[in-house]
């Protein structure tokens, strides 16, 4: 007797929550005598770790649905239909197959004929998670130490761009390493690591395996942020919780060799299915590292001593970004920041007004003897090209002086300055 044919209509994806449509067509050749006709959506969940003797899983059988597509009779020879629907559970987790763990949704269709074996057949479905209604993006910066450590203690900062992620886009961020050796080029190591909690048996946590990438800091790079973009991959498996186990995610920038010293930082994650795509916020630029700490420090004294807030263009100085300033008597008091091998300083600039010509007058000369104020000449092109800087202690102490120790007390909590 030949098989009657079978052919399973289904929807490519099935969403946890929502209602699938499926349609089955069974051909035989010839009428055919059955007992029944019956469709099973069976779910599989669980995990197992260890071997041998020392092995432990657990499995969970959730859902198992069952209908009776066609009692005892005759099915005539050619194509007969059915059709069901079902609703799949909210708390059923995405397929997939994140060792040691796994889940899956079956639907089984199975045509006992009597006197005879029975005949089976089996489909996969593609179970994904919904997301939420709305994906914000959440930006955030973190370091390897803690604020009240050493100030010349080697630390590693990361600053994302969000720590709420969509499947299959790129995850935009950038890295620094503080007090740390910089003669030569320095690779980090960035790892976005599945973490699961195995229930069922106890409580055990087993990380899966990673998707890595390198960024390599150049010569000299030390307290600079580098960017770096990191693709999630389209068969990323979303965060979520079941029955039998939880899947996490983490983001972990380390460096450093077994003979030196080591850094690290985690950073905990949430990714949702790839559907959000089109509803989640747009993602924003990663948090500046130094930024985020020093500009807390220079808005809060901006705003109780009447200084202006600027953001400083690259062509100002690729070393410092951010800045405050004031006008005293026609000329610009500017602050703004250095990072150095010992950590991050205040600089101090004070601008006048242009003499015309490319000239311009700023504190410090090297050309002292030729002025009866200390006071530069700049000639922008010469200057450039002579690597003409001014530096004056006598006229920044004053200023400085008045600044520095307000500073000094506002960081206190906001990490090294």
């Amino acid at each position: 007797m030949a098989k009657p044919a079978i052919a399973v209509s289904v929807p490519t994806v099935v969403f946890a929550g929502q209602e699938a449509h499926v349609e089955i067509e069974l051909t035989p050749e010839q009428a055919l005598q059955v007992d029944y006709v019956e469709a099973r959506l069976i779910g599989k969940q669980g995990w197992e770790v260890g071997s041998g003797k020392s092995r432990v899983s657990h499995e969970l059988i959730y859902p198992r649905l069952e209908t009776r597509l066609m009692d005892r009779g005759v099915m005539p020879a050619g194509p007969t239909r059915f059709a069901m629907k079902f609703a799949v559970p909210r708390d059923l987790p995405p397929s997939h197959q994140v060792d040691p763990a796994h889940a899956r949704l079956e639907l089984h269709v199975r045509i006992a004929i009597p006197w005879w074996f029975d005949i089976k057949y089996r489909h996969l479905l593609m179970v994904r998670v919904p997301p939420p209604a709305q994906v914000l993006r959440t930006p955030l910066t973190m370091r390897s130490t803690h604020v009240t450590a050493p100030i010349d203690k080697p630390r590693i900062e990361v600053a994302l761009s969000s720590t709420r992620l969509v499947v299959g886009e790129v995850l935009q961020g950038s890295v620094a390493v503080f007090h740390m050796d910089d003669d030569k080029p320095r690779d980090v190591d960035l790892k976005l690591i599945p973490h699961l909690s195995l229930l069922g048996r106890g409580i055990r946590t087993r990380e899966g395996t990673p998707f890595t990438m390198t960024v390599t800091l150049p010569p000299g790079s030390a307290g600079q942020a580098v960017p770096f973009s990191m693709v999630l991959p389209k068969q990323l498996t979303p965060s979520f919780a079941c029955h039998s186990h939880v899947l996490s995610w983490g983001f972990e920038a380390r460096s450093g060799s077994f003979f030196g010293t080591k850094v690290s930082v985690a950073i905990a994650l949430d990714i949702v299915d790839e559907s959000a795509a089109t509803t989640a916020a747009r993602m924003t630029e990663a948090p500046r590292l130094a930024d985020e700490r020093v500009g807390a420090v220079f808005a809060l004294f901006a705003g109780r001593r009447g200084w202006q807030g600027r953001r400083l263009d690259v062509d100002d100085d690729p070393s410092s970004r951010l800045a405050i300033e004031r006008v005293v008597e026609g000329s610009t008091l500017r602050l703004d920041y250095a990072y150095r091998a010992d950590g991050t300083f205040l600089v101090a600039r004070l601008l006048t007004r242009s003499l015309g010509l490319g000239l311009s007058v700023l504190p410090s000369s090297s050309l002292r003897h030729v002025f009866w104020k200390d006071i530069e000449v700049d000639i922008a092109a010469w200057d450039r090209a002579h690597l003409v800087t001014a530096r004056s202690a006598e006229q920044a102490i004053p200023a400085l002086r008045a600044v520095v120790p307000w500073l000094n007390n506002s960081a206190g909590a906001l990490g090294t300055m």
